[in-house]
C-alpha cells in the first residue's frame, strides 16, 4: 500500500514538472509570434476585424479567432461591446 502511494505521488510530481517544463502551467505560457502580431494590430487598431487581422498576420480568419480566445483567457486581451461594433482592449501589453 505504501509502495502505491509512492508511486503515485512520485507520478504526480513528475507530471507536473513535465507540465512546466512544456509551459501548460496557467501564466507561464509564451506568447507566439502570431499573438504578437494579433497583439500589435490590435494596438493599432483596436476596431480591427478577425477577417483584416487574417490578412495583417498571414493565417486564416478561424486560427485568428483561436489566437483571440487564448490571449482573453490569458487576460491580455479583453472585448468591450458587441462582436459587431465593439472592439479589443489591450490590458497587458508584452
Amino acid at each position: 500500500m505504501v509502495f502505491k502511494l509512492q508511486c503515485l505521488v512520485m507520478s504526480f510530481f513528475n507530471d507536473t514538472e513535465i507540465e512546466k517544463e512544456k509551459g501548460t502551467e496557467k501564466g507561464t505560457e509564451k506568447i507566439t509570434d502570431n499573438q504578437q502580431k494579433i497583439l500589435d494590430s490590435l494596438l493599432k487598431n483596436p476596431y480591427i476585424t478577425s477577417e483584416e487581422l487574417s490578412m495583417t498576420v498571414g493565417i486564416r480568419a478561424d486560427k485568428v479567432r483561436v489566437n483571440l480566445l487564448k490571449l482573453k483567457d490569458k487576460g491580455i486581451i479583453e472585448r468591450i461591446g458587441p462582436n459587431k461594433g465593439g472592439y479589443w482592449k489591450v490590458i497587458i501589453n508584452q
